[in-house]
């Protein structure tokens, strides 16, 4: 059985591929981010445009995963 989600196809109109990161497939993803680093989009924009979903928060960091106790997220 397997512990993973099956995750959405990206958003860029007719790409069927897996989404990776804000609900963009990887070449969308990294198309995004280029337009971004020019200048010419932000992430606002296109979250608030449904071109891309917010930034996901993720967990601990695998080393530190092994490491950390209940206690330590209660602080």
């Amino acid at each position: 059985m397997s512990m993973t989600k099956e995750r959405p196809s990206c958003l860029y109109p007719s790409c069927e591929v897996r989404s990776a990161k804000r609900s963009l497939c990887t070449k969308h993803y990294f198309q995004a981010y280029r337009a971004i680093q020019r200048g010419l989009a932000t992430w606002d924009a296109l979250i608030a445009q449904k071109k891309a979903a917010p930034k996901q928060k993720t967990g601990p960091k695998p080393e530190n995963w092994f490491v950390t106790t209940p206690e330590d997220s209660k602080a």
